[in-house]
């Protein structure tokens, strides 16, 4: 596949596809207002912190191993 756009189901976009879930192409559904809200205050938040130099969490180095076998 080279293009998404041809990928979507047109009958679905036209609220007329009877394939379902046995349909070949794709169903895009767009975001509730909700969760697009929530997503815009998480990118907020993000790019408060970004903007006050805080680190990203990393995990903490691995030990070497003691008497290897």
């Amino acid at each position: 596949m080279t293009d998404f756009r041809e990928a979507r189901c047109r009958q679905f976009d036209e609220t007329t596809c009877s394939r379902g879930g046995y349909c070949n192409f794709m169903h895009i559904k767009r975001p509730s207002k909700w969760l697009q809200k929530d997503i815009e205050r998480q990118n907020r938040k993000r790019a408060e912190r970004a903007k006050r130099g805080s680190r990203s969490r990393s995990k903490s180095p691995l030990k070497a191993s003691e008497g290897g076998r």
